[in-house]
């Protein structure tokens, strides 16, 4: 029990520190292509915000994660294993071919494929689940929607602004990313907070699905040192390759992505930040001029965004039938 311990507990903290590294951009590509603050400024904002959250808005999304999606009472740890590895594979291949991808999806994907395997059908909650998906497929085309409102409105108010006003939009972006790294935060680290908790039930270190404050300090600590790290491959797709950015775009995407994500955290909702502001950034460019957009790349992050709950789910499931085998074979 005790090596199972510290496997699972190493995996989920890499888990966690990867999700910082490849969703750093989710907060700060906006700020750097818009030129409204630098780099190392825009992560440190980052990673303070992404360990501030959880212990500002709450622990929903975890406890509808680890109590709301699985029966825990019929739950093998195997499946938190092969599910870790599968979306840490999952994760590394995305970010080599800088292709901004969810969090949220591959580690959901990748527990409901293990979970098949060794708990069968029957351990899923599918009223949890349905939650889930819901949050997940419907949060990016909002974010579309008020990203593309937002900026008709910013343009609206701001038709007879001078060119002075960029600069007042810049200094504002930095406030309102701020709300989108807390946010973010409380949304993304609560997700491997989930994952420690179910493991110390499961295990049966404790009595039942609790989240004591030294697991919500330890992964924002580890998605924040990743946020540091930063994913820069992933910031320039999302900052400079879906069209460029001026600073009313990154005004309006940064306060469409503060809302939402703020929203559905509280709410306990399970989201892709990554989605949320990749959508957001569309509909903020789309709403003044649709070909200014370069479709080759956003195609790309499209269909990562549709198939990564699929692709992690066949990683998981054939890791874990492989397992089998070979256990089966050896004994």
């Amino acid at each position: 029990m005790t090596l199972y311990l510290i496997i699972l507990i190493t995996l989920i903290l890499i888990y966690a520190f990867l999700n910082g590294f490849n969703d750093s951009c989710t907060v700060v590509a906006i700020m750097i292509a818009s030129r409204a603050t630098s780099t190392k400024v825009a992560l440190l904002i980052a990673a303070i915000g992404n360990f501030a959250g959880p212990f500002i808005l709450g622990t929903a999304v975890a406890k509808t994660l680890g109590e709301g999606l699985f029966n825990l009472y019929t739950f093998k740890i195997e499946v938190i294993l092969f599910a870790l590895i599968s979306a840490i594979a999952w994760s590394i291949i995305t970010w080599y071919f800088a292709i901004p991808s969810s969090s949220s999806h591959t580690i959901i994907g990748a527990m409901l494929g293990a979970s098949i395997i060794f708990n069968g059908l029957g351990s899923i909650k599918l009223e949890g689940l349905y939650k889930i998906l819901i949050f997940l497929l419907l949060s990016p085309v909002i974010g579309y929607i008020f990203g593309f409102i937002n900026s008709k409105i910013t343009h609206l108010l701001l038709k007879n602004a001078s060119p002075k006003i960029n600069r007042i939009l810049k200094i504002l972006q930095i406030p309102i990313a701020t709300v989108v790294a807390i946010s973010h935060g409380a949304n993304d680290s609560q997700k491997t907070t989930s994952l420690m908790a179910m493991v110390f039930f499961i295990l049966g270190i404790s009595s039942s699905f609790a989240i004591p404050m030294w697991m919500i300090a330890t992964n924002a600590a580890a998605i924040s040192i990743g946020t540091i790290a930063g994913g820069g491959r992933i910031i320039k797709t999302l900052g400079q390759k879906i069209y460029k950015i001026r600073p009313i775009n990154g005004f309006s995407a940064q306060l469409s992505s503060a809302i939402i994500i703020s929203v559905s955290s509280a709410l306990g909702g399970p989201v892709s930040s990554t989605h949320i502001v990749t959508s957001s950034i569309v509909g903020a460019g789309a709403s003044q001029k649709i070909n200014k957009i370069r479709w080759t790349t956003l195609n790309k992050i499209i269909f990562v965004l549709f198939t990564t709950i699929l692709i992690s789910a066949i990683f998981s499931v054939l890791l874990s039938y492989l397992y089998i085998l070979v256990k089966g074979w050896l004994l």
